[in-house]
């Protein structure tokens, strides 16, 4: 899965996400890069801070459907193709 950001801190418009961790990872940078608390950004996520939280911290049950609200509220975008056999 490849998952880009305008604003990924470290210059990467784009970058392959392999794991729920990863993901996490990319999630809690991109609300630091956008100067949002944790409480700050599940608000405009429409989203618990404990979600969030769980969210960032790689759960590996998260909720696919709220984890696509808060990638969209955080300006996330997710791609995705197939790799060749």
């Amino acid at each position: 899965m490849r998952v880009s950001s305008i604003n990924i801190p470290n210059g990467l418009s784009e970058m392959n996400i392999n794991s729920i961790i990863q993901l996490g990872e990319l999630v809690r940078k991109q609300r630091k890069a956008l100067g949002l608390t944790q409480v700050e950004a599940a608000g405009l996520c429409g989203v618990g801070e404990r979600f969030l939280r769980e969210l960032e911290h790689g759960k590996p049950t998260i909720e696919t459907g709220r984890m696509l609200q808060v990638m969209a509220g955080l300006g996330i975008e997710l791609d995705a193709k197939v790799r060749e056999p």
